[in-house]
């Protein structure tokens, strides 16, 4: 949708290595508190209003350091007052995740933030993945089997 009203947020990645790197980059404050957080929008392809979501995006996208995942810089009260108030701008809905023992998961990572404020990346992977490939001579058409 960025790409249509020809927007590039600064914090926004294409894949996990573009994620990596960014994090990589990020010099957090040490006497801050810090909260590995990941934001979600509730039925995202169901709930959304095209126009609507236009406007916002162009108008609030600048305002957030990460609209996915993120650092948060501050206390969970202040977390949860932001998300209020990010729920309480339209229609559209966010869902929190706040980390456990400051370890998050996002894409194929896991996310770890240590107490000298550097991070930890490791693969992560959801308890349904199989490893299961199509086999080179099933009887699957070629086109599937060379998807990627």
């Amino acid at each position: 949708m960025t790409r249509q009203i020809n927007y590039k947020s600064p914090m926004s990645v294409s894949n996990s290595v573009e994620l990596v790197n960014a994090i990589k980059s990020t010099n957090l404050i040490s006497n801050n508190e810090h909260i590995l957080v990941s934001f979600d929008i509730v039925n995202l392809y169901t709930n959304v209003p095209v126009i609507e979501s236009l406007n916002l995006l162009i108008d609030y996208l600048n305002n957030c350091s990460l609209i996915d995942n993120c650092v948060w810089c501050g206390t969970i009260q202040e977390l949860k007052s932001f998300l209020e108030f990010i729920n309480s701008l339209s229609k559209i809905k966010f869902t929190l995740e706040i980390s456990e023992e400051n370890t998050i998961n996002f894409l194929d990572l896991n996310i770890t933030l240590k107490p000298d404020n550097t991070f930890e990346f490791n693969i992560y992977r959801k308890p349904t993945q199989t490893d299961i490939v199509i086999p080179k001579y099933s009887y699957h058409s070629p086109q599937i089997k060379t998807f990627f």
